[in-house]
């Protein structure tokens, strides 16, 4: 006699269809996902910023230091940013940020940018919101 019914589950087809839609989220996700947790060595990516103000700067830097549009792309980025008179103490805090404070002490009003292999670069502050969030992406 010759069953003719079908069975309606296939536990085996069912695990390898799982065990593919797993490999191919691995395959496309996994990459994005590693290259965040570990960078390509070598490879620096901007990790702060700090704005060295003075109160002779001119108006538009004041602005774009201060500005909330600076502040939302870089926590967008994932950048810290930071906010300092010039000549203001940062002996309580973390050295990364003192090491930023005298390098924009130097000659204020600055921006300073730190990167992941703690190099550091300083720029007067850009005039401007808008040359400022350029200056900050241009380095991400």
């Amino acid at each position: 006699m010759v069953d003719i019914r079908k069975d309606a589950s296939k536990p085996g087809n069912v695990r390898a269809f799982a065990v593919i839609i797993l490999a191919l989220g691995v395959l496309l996700f996994g990459g994005r996902i590693w290259s965040r947790v570990q960078p390509t060595p070598g490879k620096k990516t901007l990790e702060a910023v700090l704005f060295v103000t003075t109160q002779s700067m001119k108006q538009e830097q004041g602005v774009a230091s201060a500005s909330v549009a600076v502040e939302k792309v870089c926590d967008d980025l994932g950048i810290e940013r930071r906010r300092l008179l010039a000549g203001q103490s940062t002996d309580n805090s973390e050295t990364w940020l003192a090491r930023m404070n005298v390098a924009g002490n130097a000659d204020p009003p600055s921006l300073v940018f730190r990167y992941s292999n703690d190099d550091l670069e300083t720029i007067p502050i850009p005039l401007g919101i808008e040359a400022t969030v350029a200056a900050i992406e241009a380095r991400k």
